[in-house]
């Protein structure tokens, strides 16, 4: 497996996580909002395509900086 792509796929996983489990939970508990939870299963599906499509991004991005570092460097 290529560089970037694990560096996506560990983005997507880490953001997903706190986006979706981690943030809402906290919302709900300090700020005592009962919408935190409304059409989760929704929201799991919307969250990770989202991040998938972004972490991607990422991980493409950052492997492309490091090749221009190299170049330049």
């Amino acid at each position: 497996m290529k560089p970037w792509i694990k560096t996506g796929i560990f983005w997507t996983l880490w953001m997903f996580t706190v986006m979706t489990f981690v943030f809402p939970y906290l919302v709900k508990l300090l700020l005592g909002d009962e919408d935190a939870f409304d059409h989760f299963g929704v929201r799991v599906l919307i969250n990770a395509v989202v991040f998938s499509i972004t972490g991607l991004y990422i991980g493409y991005r950052s492997q492309k900086k490091k090749a221009r570092k190299q170049v330049d460097g």
